[in-house]
């Protein structure tokens, strides 16, 4: 009887802890997602800078682009 609460301890464990990473994974995957929309956005407002000859759009992509490198570095 002993043996098998243990038993059925030691596996509510081990899915609380795959429920657990289930979850860690789904975050990443979710800032991923954030931080290679905003290199894409960065990369059109670079390329409308180029076309349009806007020189105030370089400077909203480098601040885009270092805001990417930030979370990056932090996640």
């Amino acid at each position: 009887m002993n043996s098998t609460y243990h038993h059925l301890k030691d596996t509510k464990k081990e899915e609380g802890q795959k429920e657990l990473l289930e979850r860690n994974l789904e975050a990443h995957r979710s800032r991923r997602w954030v931080t290679n929309s905003i290199y894409a956005i960065s990369l059109l407002v670079l390329v409308l800078c180029f076309y349009f000859h806007v020189p105030q759009a370089a400077i909203i992509t480098l601040i885009l682009f270092l805001i990417c490198a930030t979370s990056e570095i932090l996640y």
